[in-house]
């Protein structure tokens, strides 16, 4: 599993997302159910989509703010 795709699964826990929500999210965002199969370009798409949701990765939540 690339570093990406580990972090979408950890947006997805820490947004509360169950499996059903998280599905339609995909189909929402990218066309697809799961994120088997997708390119980079796809994945970065749905963090995206996951930020604008409000997941805040960790090293920015450490980074002070400019």
């Amino acid at each position: 599993m690339s570093k990406l795709i580990g972090m979408i699964h950890m947006a997805k826990a820490r947004l509360g997302m169950d499996d059903e929500t998280y599905r339609m999210f995909l189909v929402d965002t990218i066309g697809k159910n799961s994120l088997r199969g997708t390119n980079s370009r796809e994945q970065w798409r749905v963090m995206e989509e996951l930020k604008r949701r409000g997941f805040v990765p960790r090293s920015a939540e450490r980074s002070p703010a400019a």
